[in-house]
């Protein structure tokens, strides 16, 4: 009897222990398991995930190897907490067809794509960027605010130090100073691959909130 619980063993853990349960109208298994809860975002992942991973592997300011750095449940949990009309703009900014110069020319609104402010070509990216009139003032009291979010938060704050010492970098061209601590590095290592600007955007790596607990 012992012999036979002990090989039962052995293959119930390599093999799916319950395949059917009684009175079971219909089961849903993916790669191998069996899909017991959550069966709207099981499913919805399962047909979009692929589809999303083709489409932001095609652009050109993606790097398709950071996709899997992405915290994306992290976003999921971001975007179900703000109103559906900032959802939706928050999707066209990221994927770049907003009304920046580059779109509004496009669609006929616009007979050139320069920036108002500055006089560049402008498309999404270059909002963040901006130097013109103004645009600096902008940039520095939405920092200010992500500062006091993030201390609400209850943030640690060499977490809030060094996403604001980076971020300041990028926007200015430069590498920041500061020397972070080793266990940053990992996470500032994976920023850098997935894009400081698209942290702006909830592109966030996995590694800051490993750091954050």
């Amino acid at each position: 009897m012992d012999l036979l619980a002990k090989n039962h063993l052995l293959y119930a853990t390599t093999a799916p222990r319950h395949y059917s349960v009684k009175g079971e109208p219909w089961q849903l298994w993916a790669a191998g398991r069996k899909l017991t809860s959550q069966l709207p975002k099981s499913i919805y992942s399962l047909v979009h995930d692929q589809e999303a991973n083709l489409y932001w592997s095609a652009k050109k300011d993606v790097n398709k190897e950071s996709l899997p750095l992405i915290d994306r449940e992290a976003i999921g949990t971001a975007m179900q907490e703000i109103p559906r009309k900032q959802r939706v703009f928050i999707t066209k900014h990221t994927a770049g067809m907003c009304g920046v110069g580059k779109f509004m020319k496009r669609w006929g609104e616009w007979k050139e794509d320069k920036c108002p402010r500055c006089g560049e070509p402008e498309d999404a990216a270059h909002v963040w960027i901006c130097k013109g009139e103004g645009a600096s003032d902008i940039w520095e009291k939405a920092v200010e605010e992500l500062q006091l979010w993030l201390r609400n938060a209850n943030t640690d704050p060499t977490v809030t130090h060094v996403v604001i010492q980076y971020l300041t970098g990028w926007r200015l061209g430069i590498n920041p100073a500061y020397e972070s601590p080793a266990c940053f590095q990992d996470a500032i290592r994976n920023q850098d691959q997935i894009g400081w600007h698209r942290l702006i955007e909830g592109w966030i790596a996995k590694d800051w909130a490993e750091i954050q607990q």
